[in-house]
């Protein structure tokens, strides 16, 4: 193997891991925002935005990025 192999070896491996990690900050958002939508009740719901649901989710995401590192 050469050193360029080596250098493009590493280099995708580096990718996929960054991937990896995005796609896990972003699982974990999507089931903390589940998780926010089943705990309302009918009537916090009724005034709850996807959006407000949404952000909750991404801090939850984020957070866990963040302790993860």
């Amino acid at each position: 193997m050469t050193e360029d192999d080596a250098f493009d070896f590493l280099e995708a491996q580096l990718k996929r891991q960054a991937l990896t990690k995005e796609a896990d900050s972003l699982s974990r958002a999507n089931i903390a925002t589940a998780e926010f939508i089943s705990t309302q009740t009918a009537d916090l719901l009724a005034i709850t935005t996807l959006r407000k649901a949404f952000e909750y989710g991404y801090r939850v995401g984020w957070r866990d990025a963040k302790e993860q590192k």
